[in-house]
């Protein structure tokens, strides 16, 4: 059961790295944070001539192995440019606590492209071959790829600027059950980006990506 509604650039955090893309999808990999689902504080948006961008802020709790909590401030950036397809996202983790911080940290990203197991759409990773949007897969230190649908003329471009460890892919599904059995209604596809997280106290890391759409 995945509890998460389908959203762009949600935070989550983990004590040791997912096993697989599958058992990501079947919440098999604890969050230990508090900001997956938490309230985040907005300033913005703010417009200039050539794009408008938005800030947001939480401060939360990570729950450590021994049962004590850690104090992290998270923040969001977004901007898109103006009268293009250029979007620039960044994360920022600052570890509040007064001890060392080592966990992962991830950043999803929720796609719905219609018909994901049709060839004319999928994933494509820098120097590798297509992959299906309707099937579970990691990418081990893949800094670009692009998600495209060539039925419907567009691409999605991810550059990462830090190297994540892992990024993960599955589909999303609605169980129901109907006369003939039960039925599976594709939701979405989810992306989750995976990193390393070591800080000392009052450490701060960031994570910061651009997405180009075009046609």
């Amino acid at each position: 059961y995945d509890p998460w509604t389908r959203r762009m650039l949600r935070l989550h955090f983990f004590a040791e790295p997912p096993f697989s893309a599958e058992s990501l999808s079947r919440m098999k990999a604890e969050d230990i944070g508090d900001f997956a689902n938490g309230a985040w504080t907005a300033s913005g948006p703010r417009r200039s001539t050539d794009k408008i961008s938005l800030l947001l802020k939480r401060r939360g709790q990570l729950l450590l192995a021994d049962g004590s909590t850690a104090g992290v401030e998270a923040r969001k950036r977004i901007s898109i440019e103006r009268d293009s397809g250029n979007i620039a996202l960044g994360c920022s983790v600052l570890n509040t606590s007064g001890q060392e911080l080592s966990a992962f940290v991830g950043v999803s990203f929720n796609l719905t492209v219609l018909g994901p197991a049709d060839s004319a759409v999928g994933l494509l990773p820098a120097g590798g071959g297509q992959l299906s949007l309707n099937e579970p897969f990691e990418l081990n230190r893949c800094r670009n790829f692009k998600v495209y649908n060539h039925r419907d003329r567009w691409q999605l471009e991810f550059a990462l600027r830090k190297t994540p460890l892992t990024v993960y892919q599955y589909p999303v599904h609605t169980l129901s059950q109907s006369e003939g059995g039960v039925d599976h209604t594709y939701q979405a596809t989810c992306l989750v980006l995976l990193w390393l997280l070591e800080l000392n106290p009052g450490g701060k890391t960031d994570f910061s990506f651009d997405l180009t759409l075009s046609n």
